[in-house]
């Protein structure tokens, strides 16, 4: 295989994991003779990272480096990687705490060049706490379940997607990119593979429980219109059985005064009717603000202070 791989591996204060991160990729490569080129992304760290990307640079030309002007959190910093990879594969984040078994990167290549357009990475088991790692579960379960694109569970940014996929996302300026959520809105021509995520050895992960609510989120926003198409579905429902209703007690008053609905049963139908028009116009609103919502999230650019090796 001649093909040009690319992977991106994102950093935030990982002074003590860069070079780790780096002999991984390069012993993988190496040993498999393909062509590559590692890009790592900086958030604006505050610890000895960048200079050490830098070194790294300067001996090894396959690794190149984008230094942010700010901390642009995790998923737009990634994506903003993503627009300068040049590959025919491109590993979506390789994480540069190495928690992401590198040999996993072998497989999603195989899956490749059987000709399909993306391979997700899904995480069998995690070291996480038993709480959070049911919390992810459950996230995973309900943005599979209410979204109309393929989402599948357990699945995170380390994946592999073709250059085809990353063409048809790369212009995209959105604020807080879900960049998993993208490609299931591309191609159902997906597959994945399943692994065991290590431990993390060195450092602290830089992932708050504020940050991974915001990521959580974030990533219903982008991807859960199911729940939305079907409050509009109920509400048509519910409108039609109290019109129906409506009718049946205002006939029967008229036909059939004395068996005809009266009181508070009659004036429970009226109230009930107006508010299923409500409901109605309500839902009717949420289809059009995730429209919407779809047009004007891409409209950011990050600020780069540095670029090394392109």
């Amino acid at each position: 295989m001649n093909k040009l791989i690319s992977i991106i591996s994102t950093c935030y204060n990982e002074e003590s994991n860069i070079e780790r991160c780096y002999y991984v990729i390069k012993k993988l490569f190496n040993e498999n003779g393909l062509r590559y080129e590692h890009i790592f992304v900086d958030n604006y760290s505050k610890d000895n990272s960048r200079e050490i990307i830098k070194k790294i640079c300067k001996k090894d030309k396959n690794v190149k480096a984008i230094f942010n002007s700010k901390n642009y959190g995790p998923f737009l910093s990634n994506f903003n990687g993503l627009k300068s990879a040049s590959g025919d594969y491109i590993i979506v984040n390789f994480a540069s705490d190495v928690q992401d078994p590198p040999e996993v990167i072998d497989k999603f290549l195989n899956k490749m060049n059987e000709g399909y357009d993306v391979v997700y990475g899904v995480k069998k088991s995690t070291d996480e706490g038993l709480i959070l790692n049911k919390c992810r579960k459950i996230f995973y379960y309900f943005i599979n379940k209410f979204s109309s694109s393929s989402n599948p569970e357990n699945s995170n940014e380390f994946a592999c997607i073709s250059k085809k996929v990353l063409d048809k996302i790369r212009n995209h300026k959105d604020y807080f990119p879900y960049i998993r959520g993208y490609f299931g809105k591309i191609s159902d021509n997906v597959t994945f593979i399943e692994f065991d995520r290590n431990k993390r050895e060195r450092g602290q992960s830089k992932n708050s429980f504020f940050d991974l609510y915001t990521q959580a989120i974030n990533g219903a926003v982008s991807t859960m219109d199911k729940p939305v198409r079907a409050l509009t579905v109920f509400s048509l429902i519910f409108v039609v059985i109290l019109l129906a209703m409506l009718f049946y007690s205002l006939t029967a008053k008229i036909f059939f005064p004395l068996s005809a609905p009266r009181g508070f049963a009659f004036l429970s139908v009226i109230i009930l009717f107006f508010f299923s028009w409500i409901l109605l116009i309500m839902s009717l609103i949420l289809e059009y603000l995730i429209a919407i919502h779809e047009q004007i999230r891409f409209n950011l650019d990050v600020s780069v202070d540095e670029k090394i090796n392109f």
